[in-house]
């Protein structure tokens, strides 16, 4: 019964950990939390800790018209699968761990290792089957585009194009042209243009993003990460970061915040 309340007020609960409210799930509706400049070294700072420290994690995706961000408890990232020809194509990305893509067919219980490769997103257009994958860790962010082929023997993946950085997430415009979110920035991605540039230099690199989403006008980009959903105008280049109200910011302590600004005092 409350949870068909809470549906009908559009409005979803949190209880993770920080202060316990209620949300509407659509970001667009949501307030701009301004991004100190870097400029201002300290604010930037205590900014990006606060975030980095955050308890919430937010993913969203499209349902019907619009995006919808959530909650979510489980910070790892879980393999995903998508199904193909004659079985199903399995991605586990453990990190740093490693990973691999595995084919398993059809009423079987056999798992075939088609790559060593550390998939975050599939992307399906018509005949063709893309994934990115890659992996941010310490000094670490590489990531490359793959096409996934049928073979008379399997399945094999090609290289298609570099990433400039590790990819966290990906999804497909109206012309199928791939957009992807990186540990520093977006890109997109078509194979008569190649790999271009939107936003650069993206303040979400200690946010770990996990998912991305086009609004129905094609123009807007969310991505969901720890603290923020970033909302990217993909025409203007401008990028928002979002919350449903200062409320569910995370905040230092007074004696965390000194802590950090202490290391800009010269």
């Amino acid at each position: 019964m409350v949870k068909s309340i809470l549906e009908i007020l559009g409005l979803t609960s949190l209880a993770f950990g920080q202060q316990v409210g209620k949300y509407n799930p659509s970001p667009a509706q949501w307030i701009e939390i301004p991004v100190p400049p870097k400029v201002r070294a300290a604010d930037r700072a205590v900014w990006d800790y606060a975030g980095n420290y955050s308890k919430l994690d937010w993913r969203v995706r499209r349902v019907e018209h619009m995006v919808h961000a959530k909650l979510v408890k489980e910070r790892r990232r879980a393999p995903i699968s998508l199904s193909v020809e004659g079985g199903t194509i399995v991605a586990i990305n453990r990190g740093e761990w490693g990973g691999k893509l595995l084919f398993r067919p059809k009423g079987s219980k056999r798992e075939i290792v088609v790559s060593k490769d550390q998939v975050v997103a599939f992307v399906q257009l018509p005949g063709v089957l893309y994934a990115v994958e890659g992996l941010a860790h310490l000094s670490i962010s590489r990531g490359s585009i793959i096409r996934i082929d049928k073979t008379p023997g399997g399945w094999k993946t090609v290289r298609i194009a570099k990433l400039p950085a590790a990819p966290y997430a990906a999804t497909i415009r109206s012309d199928g042209s791939l957009i992807i979110t990186l540990s520093d920035g977006v890109v997109a991605y078509d194979a008569r243009q190649g790999l271009r540039r939107i936003v650069g230099d993206a303040p979400w690199s200690g946010l770990y993003p996990n998912s991305s989403a086009l609004a129905a006008d094609g123009r807007h980009l969310y991505v969901g990460m720890r603290q923020y959903v970033a909302e990217v105008n993909l025409a203007t280049r401008r990028v928002r970061m979002l919350v449903p109200s200062r409320a569910f910011l995370n905040r230092l302590s007074p004696s965390e915040e000194r802590s950090v600004r202490a290391r800009f005092v010269y």
